[in-house]
C-alpha cells in the first residue's frame, strides 16, 4: 500500500520494545530487504535466527539477502540449513 515508512517505524519500535520476539526481527528485515538496505536486513534475519533457530522463513530470507549481497557461500550455508529443516523447500532445492 506504499506505507513503507510507517511500517519501518512500527517495526523498529516493536523490535525495541520486544527485542526477544523473532517475528519482529523478521518483519523488520523484510522491510529493510524491500528498501534494499541489505546489511540491515542481514542483521535482522541473523538476530531472528539467534532467537529462534528453527525459523524457516528467517533462513530463507537470509539466504536471499546473501544472494543479493553476492555472498554465494553464505547463501549456500543458509539454504543448506533451510533444506535440513524443510527438505521439500522449492527455493532451497533450486
Amino acid at each position: 500500500l506504499g506505507l513503507i515508512k510507517e511500517a519501518l517505524q512500527i517495526a523498529e519500535k516493536g523490535v525495541k520494545d520486544h527485542p526477544h520476539f523473532a517475528g519482529g526481527h523478521v518483519a523488520l528485515g523484510r522491510i529493510y530487504l524491500h528498501q534494499v538496505r541489505l546489511p540491515e536486513a542481514e542483521s535482522a534475519f541473523r538476530k531472528a535466527i539467534e532467537l529462534s533457530p528453527e525459523n524457516v522463513l528467517a533462513y530463507q530470507l537470509l539466504a536471499e539477502t546473501y544472494l543479493r549481497l553476492r555472498r554465494s557461500k553464505d547463501a549456500l550455508k543458509a539454504y543448506k540449513m533451510l533444506l535440513f529443516m524443510n527438505p521439500e523447500n522449492e527455493r532451497a532445492l533450486n
